[in-house]
């Protein structure tokens, strides 16, 4: 059992990577394309909004939510501060 668990890690693994490398390649075509059809200014204020959106993303993907449905002693407090949160993030 074992080696089926370490042959399931690896094989995750190289899925993982595979989809990561396949976006961000993805990501580079797309800046690419963009540049080249966007004007200099509007080029600027999109680098700057994906900025913003990348950390926004980055803070939603902290796990509140995950971390609210694990706990115990949820209290209508807990569940309203992370509603009105995820709503602010978008």
């Amino acid at each position: 059992m074992n080696t089926d668990l370490k042959k399931s890690a690896s094989r995750g693994v190289r899925w993982v990577t595979a989809s990561m490398a396949t976006v961000m390649a993805l990501q580079t075509v797309r800046i690419a394309v963009l540049a080249r059809f966007l004007s200099p200014e509007a080029f600027g204020t999109m680098a700057i909004v994906l900025v913003v959106v990348g950390f926004v993303s980055i803070y939603n993907e902290t796990g509140l939510s995950e971390a609210i449905i694990q706990r115990t002693k949820r209290t209508d407090a807990d569940i309203s501060r992370l509603f009105w949160s995820n709503i602010l993030i978008g």
